[in-house]
């Protein structure tokens, strides 16, 4: 799976950004119970910022089975 991930960065321009919790080695004020890897953000590569939609970052969430963040707003 981690080259079909590097290729769709390359032929999309993308770059893929995530939230690392890791509440042994690295914790926060919000207790988190286990280890994950969250898919926060999908953001193009460019010089003008273009931030994909949040529909986008489900299908890539079902695609790759990444972990995704709660949208607490989805327009």
């Amino acid at each position: 799976m981690i080259e079909e991930v590097k290729s769709l960065l390359a032929n999309k321009n993308l770059t893929l950004v995530f939230e690392v919790i890791d509440p042994v080695n690295d914790p926060h004020i919000v207790e988190y119970s286990k280890r994950e890897i969250i898919l926060s953000d999908a953001v193009k590569r460019e010089l003008d910022f273009q931030k994909m939609s949040f529909d986008y970052l489900i299908e890539l969430s079902k695609e790759f089975s990444f972990n995704l963040k709660l949208s607490l707003i989805h327009i």
